[in-house]
């Protein structure tokens, strides 16, 4: 097999360029919608009602979002995924101009591109490991990571802010453009017929979707590594939710600064996610995966029971900061582990139970934080989220002894292991 360039090559490209427009696109429409309910006249009961129906397709649709990418080829879903975005983010930008918009059609356009959003995550991990050689999942998972959080959190926001300014249609608009521009670059990306495994890609047999969805939760469960990291990023999903859903109060409320000086600690924030993002990508496959995920682990504990000592932008800012460092890091070391050692067959499916776990932790992080935001003090509360982390993380510091075999398909799948078994702790 001819060897790939260190970055994926052209389809490390494609891949980074798709990445980098829909999440620009979208990082326009999450300043937007918000702007958008309130200039029709909504309240705080509104907005969160939005926050609960972005979060319910990935709860309700996970799993067959896996199931999907495990069925049929991962490109073509990925694909697939990107047109009904531009299409969802077309019929609102049209109903918009013609004045038609309320506060249901903003409902709904959320619903549908949180689905397709459920879809495309666990898609999309099947389609690097498809398109990459499996010394660049670490470096281009990197730069995916970053290059997300660059255009999620610092380009887009700014941008999507002033486009509704001058009209607000044209953050939409935009959206629909990155979703189709998005969907070409993806299209393109050259991907084997077969996995290099020598699994095929497509139906991985006549087993029924019950018994195809529960080879999943095996595979996760059984194997001590996957396991483990289930267990970290649930901790961490249940602790992040329940500080950022109530941050702007703690910042504007409990430290009196002015509400934008809230932007201004996401903005920092967002900053160490881009970090992450770049330092995993160039040295995540330098460290052992265990003790460096334990080490970041501690990092995100602590930078949370430590928010209480910050009074201004800098310090909870940077806090916050090391927090998205550290997420990012973990998260990318998790997916690049999966990728190398979950067979091809149950990718998606092993993906998408991961996506479940964190989906429903965040829920009730958030309505932890909602049921006592006002009851204890939210620098007490961050204090013990952070604690629980640290308790979660912090007894497990040796990485559990790895199974000698990578995970096996149901029935009738496909066994696919990508050059031997992968040594957790080099």
């Amino acid at each position: 097999m001819t060897a790939v360039p260190r970055g994926g090559g052209r389809a490390g490209r494609l891949i980074l360029a798709a990445t980098s427009l829909s999440a620009l696109g979208d990082g326009f429409r999450y300043t937007a919608l918000p702007l958008l309910l309130l200039a029709v006249g909504a309240g705080t009961d509104t907005l969160s009602t939005a926050y609960v129906v972005n979060s319910v397709p990935g709860v309700l649709f996970v799993l067959f979002g896996g199931l999907l990418s495990d069925r049929y080829p991962a490109k073509r879903v990925v694909v697939l995924v990107d047109l009904v975005r531009a299409a969802a983010a077309t019929v609102f930008t049209v109903a918009l101009v013609l004045g038609a918009v309320t506060v249901w059609w903003v409902y709904l356009l959320i619903f549908v591109l949180a689905t397709a959003e459920v879809v495309y995550f666990s898609a999309i991990q099947v389609f690097l490991a498809d398109a990459l050689d499996r010394s660049d999942l670490g470096v281009v998972n990197g730069r995916v990571a970053s290059v997300t959080t660059t255009a999620n959190s610092l380009a887009g926001p700014g941008a999507g802010a002033f486009l509704f300014g001058l009209a607000p249609v044209l953050p939409f608009l935009v959206d629909a453009v990155s979703f189709v521009a998005a969907a070409v670059c993806n299209g393109r990306v050259p991907t084997p017929r077969r996995t290099p495994g020598g699994a095929p890609v497509g139906r991985t047999g006549p087993a029924g979707a019950v018994t195809l969805l529960a080879a999943g939760f095996r595979t996760t469960f059984s194997d001590p590594v996957l396991r483990g990291l289930f267990a970290f990023a649930v901790a961490r999903a249940f602790a992040a939710a329940a500080v950022l859903s109530v941050l702007a109060v703690f910042v504007v409320t409990e430290r009196g600064l002015p509400v934008s000086h809230y932007g201004y600690v996401l903005a920092v924030g967002a900053v160490g996610g881009v970090l992450g993002g770049w330092l995993v990508s160039r040295y995540g496959d330098r460290v052992p995966l265990w003790r460096s995920t334990w080490v970041a682990n501690i990092a995100f504990g602590l930078s949370f029971a430590s928010l209480p000592l910050g009074a201004g932008v800098p310090v909870i800012g940077g806090l916050l900061a090391v927090n998205l460092a550290a997420a990012v890091w973990t998260a990318v070391l998790a997916a690049t582990h999966r990728q190398r050692v979950v067979a091809r067959d149950e990718l998606g499916r092993t993906s998408s139970v991961l996506r479940l776990g964190v989906g429903v932790a965040t829920v009730l992080g958030a309505a932890a934080a909602g049921l006592l935001g006002d009851v204890v003090p939210l620098g007490g509360f961050f204090v013990a989220l952070g604690l629980g982390v640290l308790v979660v993380c912090a007894p497990f510091p040796r990485p559990p002894r790895p199974r000698a075999e990578p995970p096996v398909g149901p029935p009738g799948g496909a066994r696919a292991e990508r050059d031997g078994p992968v040594d957790v702790t080099a």
